[in-house]
């Protein structure tokens, strides 16, 4: 397992719209998140995958059903960081496996990742019924209307 999220540059990167190459900034900021993304690769993968949670929600005076689906595809969208060269499912593995050097890491241009980081410790409370509760879903979720 490599010790620090590292760029080889070996290549020359493949753009990805929407993402720059991380800075060496960019490295530092991600590697303060290192721990805590490589355990919530680990717990979606374990614990995600292949499944699905169905979340109930009351919309007025109705119980409805909300599946969701979590595919290893998926996990990337919660990082905001892309692997070069590397496909979106593959991202997960990667990081779950603790294989942080990669030729060029790129992170979103719109400044979400470091958000996205912030809270990815937070992946478990997807299926912790003690804590999860969704409000008014039905407003802006389109499977939860009617």
């Amino acid at each position: 397992m490599d010790s620090q999220f590292k760029m080889s540059l070996e290549k020359t990167p493949l753009r990805t719209y929407g993402y720059h190459v991380a800075t060496t900034e960019d490295l530092v900021e991600l590697n303060k998140y290192k721990n805590s993304l490589i355990k919530a690769a680990e717990y979606y993968r374990e614990n995600l995958v292949k499944g699905r949670v169905i979340y109930l929600i009351k919309n007025k005076d109705q119980i409805m059903a909300l599946p969701v689906r979590f595919g290893k595809e998926n996990f990337a969208h919660l990082t905001g960081i892309s692997f070069d060269r590397k496909k979106a499912s593959q991202l997960l593995d990667e990081l779950a496996d603790g294989k942080l050097v990669q030729n060029a890491i790129f992170i979103k241009n719109d400044g979400t990742t470091f958000e996205k980081l912030a809270r990815i410790s937070e992946i478990t409370k997807v299926t912790d019924s003690n804590i999860m509760e969704l409000g008014q879903v039905s407003a802006f979720v389109q499977q939860a209307k009617n």
